[in-house]
């Protein structure tokens, strides 16, 4: 199978830089988030770079589906921690822009930027390089996008101003789906999906089976059921160490016996340092 890397698109996306860095020669494909399980599955792409979660405390809930319905056939593999730099672009100065379009988040995390602009009304999109994308085809200078460097660049969109972003410590988690398996590296991650019964206490019994074996937990995120049927509790968990390690695979063990369903997503070394285009 061609190693094709597949990645939220157009060209452009935050998304599209970081399968840049993991694999500048591979082969890469955009893809809508419709898209990624029938191409994981078809085996169109190898791999999948896929959004999860931002510093600022926004989680993508088109990829917490993904991993929820994938059936083991892909792992988790690794993990890319991108600092995200937000620059507006458009073809007039900022007192011409009357419109800012881009995807949701970086317009909710440019809120202080955009309260300072008079009379400017915000217009959410699939992605911020489709933003980009559509401010290249309007040339408008009423009409103004948030987006990356790299769509400015590939689609010929000058910047009208730099780092716009409320938090300078912006930053932008990405996982990995797909690829071969990881062997332990000795400062690994491990992600779970286990789903409780709605009673006091369920989720607290699966969690103090960690903490009796000192393994530490780094996140934890409530997500609906995948019926959505109310009552029903699923989390998505990250813990420390590798799921070959004898301590995590006695308590992975443990929990299995505590909750109603149990989803080993993957064991990856933990990432290091952020990353940037730069």
């Amino acid at each position: 199978m061609k190693k094709t890397i597949g990645y939220l698109g157009p060209e452009g996306s935050y998304s599209h830089e970081v399968a840049i860095h993991i694999g500048a020669s591979r082969s890469l494909l955009a893809l809508e988030p419709s898209k990624f399980a029938q191409a994981l599955k078809g085996k169109r792409i190898f791999q999948a770079v896929l959004p999860v979660v931002n510093a600022i405390g926004w989680q993508v809930q088109w990829v917490l589906d993904l991993l929820m319905s994938n059936n083991g056939d892909h792992e988790i593999t690794r993990e890319i921690v991108w600092n995200i730099r937000s620059q507006l672009v458009g073809f007039g100065k900022i007192g011409d822009v009357k419109v800012v379009c881009s995807h949701p988040q970086p317009l909710n995390q440019c809120q202080a930027f955009l309260g300072r602009m008079d009379g400017v009304t915000t217009q959410g999109m699939n992605s911020t390089s489709a933003a980009v994308k559509l401010i290249a085809d309007k040339k408008d200078p009423a009409w103004a996008a948030i987006g990356t460097d790299n769509a400015a660049t590939r689609y010929h969109v000058p910047i009208i101003a730099r780092d716009i972003s409320d938090h300078d410590e912006n930053q932008t988690r990405f996982l990995v789906l797909g690829g071969n398996s990881m062997a332990p590296t000795g400062k690994d991650k491990t992600s779970l999906l286990f789903g409780t019964s709605n009673k006091p206490g369920a989720l607290l019994r699966a969690l103090e089976v960690l903490d009796a074996l000192d393994i530490n937990m780094s996140s934890l995120f409530s997500m609906p059921s995948p019926n959505r049927r109310l009552g029903e509790c699923f989390f998505l968990v990250d813990v420390a160490g590798h799921g070959r390690d004898k301590d995590l695979s006695v308590a992975l063990d443990k929990i299995r016996t505590r909750v109603g369903y149990l989803k080993i997503l993957g064991s990856y070394p933990e990432s290091n340092q952020p990353a940037n285009a730069n």
